[in-house]
């Protein structure tokens, strides 16, 4: 957190109190998830790995509310 309060760079952090503390001092979080589909919209990734990279992160313990998985796979089913 030091180095991007310094550098005044977004952090790449998941945890919930963790990005808390990240915004109580200014900072943009992202997640896990922000990276995978910005990997989408820049070419990076395809649909299909981006659909499986979130399921694989899913089926390996990542927590995400049913809501919110199912607003993913269908923004990632856009592309």
């Amino acid at each position: 957190m030091i180095i991007a309060i310094d550098k005044n760079l977004p952090i790449l952090i998941d945890e919930s109190s963790g990005r808390a503390i990240a915004e109580a001092l200014g900072l943009t979080p992202r997640g896990t998830i922000y990276v995978v589909l910005r990997a989408l919209q820049s070419g990076r990734l395809t649909s299909p790995e981006a659909r499986d990279t979130i399921s694989s992160m899913v089926s390996s313990g990542f927590r995400i509310e049913p809501n919110l998985l199912e607003r993913i796979l269908r923004e990632i089913s856009l592309f």
